[in-house]
């Protein structure tokens, strides 16, 4: 019988073993091997997700790097717009320089003008607008030659408003009204 509980003791011992071993592993498995492929999962993720934000930042850095020098068309362009403006930084440095300009090109366009009118300064978006007002008396011909003129002047000048009224007085068949504006940047 000695025998046969050793036999009997070696297999419990065996299974004893086996069974510390089993439990062993599990615990292991629960307390440390478990957490630990998780917290390797999350910054697996979290690497992966730095990776694509830096490649994405990259991309960014590579397309916004050819803005970091403006292109020279582009201030080619702007340095032209500006010799196009009339020149003044106030209102009242624009409106004679409005005048000016259309003096010209009613000179050019055999037109008289009878009278100008300051009009107050108005806006376009952000910037400000030197607006007068201005009457002439002219034929239907120099009013085209006028308005011709007008369109081939190098300056950003734009019509806002135009009247027209037809008479038939000293030669001239028409009066016409306009409200001319100008572009210009305060400080």
């Amino acid at each position: 019988m000695s025998q046969q509980n050793r036999r009997i003791s070696r297999k419990r011992r065996n299974i004893w073993t086996f069974g510390l071993i089993v439990a062993s592993l599990l615990s292991w498995w629960v307390q440390l091997y478990d957490p630990l492929s998780e917290q390797m999962a999350e910054q697996k993720a979290s690497i992966a997700k730095n990776r694509q934000e830096n490649d994405r930042l990259a991309q960014r850095i590579e397309r916004l790097s050819g803005y970091a020098e403006p292109p020279s068309a582009l201030l080619d362009a702007l340095r032209e717009k500006r010799k196009q403006m009339i020149p003044g930084r106030k209102l009242e440095e624009v409106n004679p320089g409005i005048q000016t300009a259309m003096q010209d090109v009613a000179d050019r366009a055999g037109v008289s003008i009878k009278s100008y009118k300051d009009l107050p300064a108005g806006q376009w978006k952000d910037y400000g607008l030197a607006r007068i007002e201005l009457q002439i008396e002219t034929s239907t011909e120099n009013l085209s030659r006028f308005l011709e003129s007008l369109d081939g002047l190098k300056k950003l000048i734009r019509i806002e408003k135009m009247t027209v009224s037809y008479r038939k007085a000293k030669g001239f068949d028409l009066v016409v009204t306009m409200q001319v504006a100008a572009l210009f940047l305060e400080d």
